[in-house]
């Protein structure tokens, strides 16, 4: 009895590994908007960014779409990544925080720019519409923030990230 108990233990535990494998090998060829959105974070990426907050945010990001398709190897390597910037980031004194809020407007027009590339090929594709909201939302445009946190809803009803950003912006937050 316990040589078959252990016997189906072994055979379930490789099934396990079998389709973590099969997850993990491929993540940007399994699904269309998974391989789309893959391309659209390492495309952020690609614009390396001097602002280590927002480098952070894109490999967390990513790290998410990772995390979802099954790929633990790149989900690691790009949460790792981000939590490093980020304490990087935080590790900045008050004064340089500051300097690099007020410059964050500058830095974010190659995000836009890349997002309207991405909707130039696909107006609804809501990562692209929740970055490009977020951008504004930072630079100081709560109304145009709103408009595109809103098309990334309506593209993605589930996208708890633009979901948040659109109600604060409904209740008053970003304006001055």
């Amino acid at each position: 009895m316990h040589f078959i108990t252990s016997r189906l233990w072994f055979v379930a535990l490789l099934g396990v590994a079998l389709l973590a494998c099969a997850c993990s090998s491929d993540s940007e060829g399994t699904d269309p908007t998974v391989s789309k959105t893959i391309n659209f974070y390492k495309t952020m990426l690609a614009l390396n960014l001097t602002d280590m907050e927002e480098a952070a945010h894109f490999h967390s990001q990513l790290a998410s779409v990772y995390q979802d398709a099954g790929d633990m190897e790149n989900w690691r390597l790009h949460f790792d990544k981000g939590v490093e910037l980020d304490r990087a980031a935080t590790n900045q004194s008050p004064e340089v925080h500051m300097a690099r809020v007020r410059s964050k407007a500058g830095t974010l027009v190659p995000v836009i720019g890349v997002c309207d590339q991405f909707l130039a090929q696909d107006s609804m594709f809501a990562p692209a519409l929740y970055e490009k909201a977020r951008a504004f939302m930072l630079s100081g445009d709560p109304d145009q923030a709103k408009v595109f946190a809103d098309r990334a809803l309506a593209a993605d009803p589930g996208n708890l990230d633009a979901q948040a950003l659109s109600e604060f912006i409904a209740e008053g937050g970003g304006r001055h």
